[in-house]
C-alpha cells in the first residue's frame, strides 16, 4: 500500500470496499492524496465495465476488453 504513511494498515471490509487506518495519532491520507492499493476481491465488479485500463506506474500499457461485460444473471 503505497502512499497511506508509515505504519497505516489496511483493513478488508467487504469484496469491493476496505479502510486505510493510520497509526495512533498520525493524520489518514488527505483528500486528493494517491493511495495504491491491490483490490482484493474483484469479480464482483468485472462484469460492471467494458474494459480493463492496465497501468504500470503512470504509463497505460493496455487496454483489456471485458468479453463478459453484462452477462451475469
Amino acid at each position: 500500500m503505497g502512499g497511506a504513511g508509515e505504519g497505516a494498515v489496511y483493513r478488508f471490509m467487504g469484496d469491493e470496499h476496505g479502510a486505510i487506518i493510520p497509526p495512533a495519532g498520525a493524520a489518514p491520507p488527505r483528500l486528493g492524496e494517491v493511495v495504491t492499493l491491490g483490490a482484493p476481491h474483484c469479480d464482483p465488479t468485472v462484469n460492471l465495465y467494458e474494459a480493463y485500463h492496465a497501468v504500470k506506474g503512470d504509463t497505460l500499457v493496455g487496454i483489456w476488453p471485458v468479453d463478459a461485460r453484462g452477462r451475469s444473471a
